[in-house]
């Protein structure tokens, strides 16, 4: 049977949503055929591990501070300099959200949010700081993610 997913970005009270990316999310899913939980699991993996890497960084806080729950924001952790890119650092912010998604599904909602409370500003820009757009940019990157994410899923069988 099929089922859905959402994926949502979330600063605090603040989200970006795209309604054609939810749209495109389902053709992907569908395309699964069988590897429908795994697709869903690395999508949203190399999604959030887009976003981290376009996050902009000067103390490496709010590239840090990245986390992902299923069904509901993870609001449990806030960042620490320098544990985001380090392959060897399970606890590290990828290690944590691959954990963190290990049991996504097809029909959840998993949210890709960021604790730092400046995230929303470097995001949008202020009247004194333009906007980075850091997430928008990824997630306009999206069917790029997912079709590459696809190809990886259905090759390895």
């Amino acid at each position: 049977m099929f089922a859905s997913c959402v994926i949502k970005t979330f600063f605090g009270v603040f989200m970006t949503e795209n309604a054609q990316f939810m749209l495109d999310i389902d053709r992907f899913i569908k395309k699964a055929k069988g590897r429908e939980a795994r697709f869903v699991r690395e999508f949203a993996q190399d999604l959030a591990e887009e976003i981290i890497q376009e996050t902009p960084v000067q103390t490496g806080f709010l590239r840090a501070s990245w986390a992902a729950g299923i069904n509901a924001p993870d609001s449990g952790h806030m960042g620490q300099r320098g544990t985001v890119d380090s392959p060897s650092d399970p606890g590290g912010t990828m290690g944590r959200i691959s954990l963190n998604l290990s049991k996504a599904r097809p029909g959840d909602t998993i949210f890709i949010s960021n604790n730092a409370e400046y995230a929303p500003h470097v995001e949008f820009g202020t009247s004194k700081m333009s906007p980075r757009a850091f997430v928008r940019r990824t997630v306009a990157r999206a069917a790029q993610i997912a079709e590459n994410t696809l190809r990886r899923v259905v090759r390895s069988g």
